[in-house]
């Protein structure tokens, strides 16, 4: 075990600084109502994406997909999943799309100089449209009271100046002491998820460790969850098992949202206050989510 402790600090330590956060956008709506506090909840098929031994709760086989429109409307994120179990194994599968069109390059005509207001202003060029795209191979295992899996991913990033390829693999534990409270813990990109670059350069994203607990008490269930520099929150009321209202925080942020389920078919809505950066954008317009268990 502590040969396995010194070798993911080793990676850790000798990472480049780079900022995944256009894996870190969420995928669920359900998820943003409940403040992202999800690394302990099993709420829906995007639940591999927050834990990746999530999967292995599920009973049924579940479609499941997500919109999400960004940063005022900026770009989009798609998500799409399918979750199969089988006894006490899980497989799953998912493709996360964020979608950026129509993006300006400009150029000077005089590069080497700074650009002014006289005869070196900034001409577009052309339009680029950049995206990430993210395929996710899950494999999950329970047993008694716990569970664990594995997220083996594969990276290409499109951001129209250059193209990166590149891959890694999640890790996540649960833990069931009682049949209303789960604990989670995951590990994202624990393989450090290098990317290279069509320049040539190479960058690697750090382990980012999540724990976390939810716990039911009756029409009630609250979630926690700790993500290094953040505390999430979130709470949910059930009525009658047909609607779900939801309210939660993240990254400091309030967010509310709430679900529909009927039979096997389920819907959810989620909204957050959070602003992007400095500006009076809203971080998201809309996000919706649903699926169907069979």
């Amino acid at each position: 075990m502590k040969k396995y402790l010194i070798s993911l600090i080793f990676l850790y330590l000798f990472s480049q600084e780079y900022t995944a956060d256009f894996e870190k956008l969420g995928v669920s709506a359900c998820g943003t109502g409940m403040g992202g506090a999800m690394v302990a909840l099993k709420k829906d098929g995007a639940s591999f994406y927050y834990n990746p031994s999530l999967s292995a709760l599920n009973n049924q086989k579940e479609f499941y997909f997500y919109h999400s429109e960004n940063f005022g409307g900026q770009f989009k994120t798609e998500y799409f999943s399918f979750t199969y179990p089988k006894k006490n194994l899980a497989l799953g599968i998912s493709l996360y799309a964020n979608l950026i069109p129509n993006i300006p390059y400009c150029s000077l005509p005089y590069p080497d100089l700074p650009p002014n207001d006289s005869n070196n202003q900034p001409i577009l060029v052309k339009n680029i449209f950049a995206y990430d795209l993210i395929n996710y191979y899950n494999f999950s295992f329970f047993k008694d009271f716990w569970a664990i899996g594995f997220n083996l991913k594969f990276i290409f990033r499109n951001l129209g100046t250059k193209k990166g390829f590149g891959g890694g693999a999640d890790l996540g534990m649960s833990l069931i002491p009682s049949a209303d409270i789960l604990l989670g813990l995951r590990i994202k990109n624990i393989t450090n998820s290098p990317i290279l670059w069509s320049d040539k350069k190479r960058e690697k994203m750090k382990p980012e460790l999540a724990v976390g607990i939810s716990k039911k008490f009756g029409n009630f269930l609250f979630a926690y969850e700790n993500e290094w520099d953040y505390n999430n929150f979130g709470v949910e009321y059930k009525i009658k098992d047909l609607v779900y209202l939801r309210s939660g925080f993240y990254h400091r942020s309030f967010s509310f949202g709430f679900g529909i389920v009927y039979r096997s078919l389920y819907f959810d809505y989620g909204h957050e206050t959070k602003k992007y950066l400095e500006s009076d954008l809203p971080a998201s317009v809309i996000k919706v989510s649903g699926g169907i268990k069979f």
